[in-house]
C-alpha cells in the first residue's frame, strides 16, 4: 500500500501525485483568470506602473488569484488541522507540514475568500467583481484537481456493483469496486467551469457569476458527499461538509435571487 500523507476535501493520497494535482490545479485556474479578465472591464481602465507601462486589468486579476490561492491553502490548512486536532496536538512540527495533513475545503472557501476581500480594499478594487473574474478559475482547477486525484488512484467512494463503478483501495488498502467520487467531482467542476463562461455579465448583477458558482459546487459537493466512502467528521448522519455545503448553497441562492430582484427594484424607486 502507497504511504498516504496529503488529503484534499478529504480524499487521502501520495504525496507527489497530490502535490503535482494541486500544482496543476493552480496553475489552470490562473491561466482561466487570466484569460477571463481579458473578457472582462468591470474593474475599470488600467493604471499607470513603473516605467510608463499600464497595468491592466489582467495583472490585477493575476494578482487576486495568487493572493487568492495562498490565502485559500492557508485557510484549508488552518480548517483540517482544527477538525483533527487530536491527532496535531500531539504532533505540532507536523502542523506546519503540508505533506503530513490535509485541506478542508470550506477552511480554503474562507480563507480565498478574505484574501480576496483584503487584497480588494488594498488595490481599491470592486470585491464582487474580481470574485466573479475569480469564479471560472477556481472552478477549472478544482475539474484539474479532482482529475489528478482519479489518476492517482488517491481517494474513494462507496463499495457499489453499478456499472459506473471501478476497482479502487480504500485507506487500508482493500479494493473494491467503489463510486468514483472524484470523477463525479471533477466532471461536475468542469461543467461549472462552462457554465460560468456562458453565464450573462450585466454590470447591475456584478457577484452573480461569483454566487453561482458558489451555489453550484456547494450543491455538488453535498450531493457526491453521499457516495464518498472515507473517513471524516459526521454531525447526525451527515458528514459535516454536507451540512457545510447546504446552507452556503442556500445562502447562493438567496443572494442570487437578490442580485434578480435588484434591478427590478432600482427601476420603480423613487426618481
Amino acid at each position: 500500500m502507497s504511504p498516504v500523507t496529503w488529503d484534499v476535501a478529504g480524499f487521502p493520497g501520495s504525496t507527489y501525485s497530490l502535490i503535482l494535482a494541486l500544482a496543476l490545479a493552480i496553475c489552470a485556474g490562473l491561466a482561466m483568470t487570466v484569460f477571463e479578465a481579458r473578457r472582462r472591464s468591470d474593474l475599470g481602465g488600467g493604471e499607470s506602473a513603473p516605467g510608463g507601462r499600464e497595468r491592466g486589468i489582467e495583472m490585477y486579476a493575476l494578482d487576486a488569484g495568487l493572493v487568492t490561492a495562498v490565502g485559500g491553502l492557508m485557510g484549508g490548512r488552518a480548517l483540517s488541522v482544527a477538525l483533527w486536532w487530536s491527532h496535531f496536538s500531539t504532533r505540532p512540527a507536523e502542523i506546519a507540514t503540508l505533506t503530513q495533513g490535509g485541506l478542508a475545503w470550506p477552511g480554503a472557501l474562507l480563507g480565498g475568500s478574505l484574501a480576496l476581500a483584503l487584497y480588494a480594499v488594498h488595490r481599491r478594487r470592486s470585491f464582487p467583481a474580481l470574485a466573479d473574474i475569480l469564479a471560472p478559475g477556481a472552478a477549472l482547477g478544482q475539474a484539474v484537481g479532482w482529475l489528478g486525484c482519479t489518476l492517482s488512484g488517491c481517494g474513494y467512494g462507496l463499495a457499489t456493483g453499478g456499472p459506473w463503478a471501478y476497482t479502487l483501495p480504500d485507506v487500508y488498502g482493500i479494493p473494491a469496486l467503489r463510486h468514483p467520487a472524484q470523477a463525479y467531482l471533477g466532471a461536475w467542476s468542469a461543467l461549472i467551469t462552462l457554465l460560468l463562461m456562458l453565464w450573462p455579465r450585466p454590470r447591475a448583477l456584478s457577484g452573480g457569476v461569483a454566487l453561482l458558482y458558489l451555489f453550484l459546487t456547494s450543491l455538488g459537493d453535498f450531493l457526491v458527499e453521499f457516495t464518498r466512502g472515507d473517513e471524516t467528521l459526521y454531525i447526525g448522519s451527515l458528514r459535516y461538509s454536507q451540512w457545510v455545503g447546504a446552507s452556503l448553497a442556500l445562502l447562493a441562492a438567496l443572494g442570487l435571487l437578490h442580485l434578480r430582484r435588484r434591478p427590478a427594484l432600482a427601476k420603480g424607486a423613487p426618481q
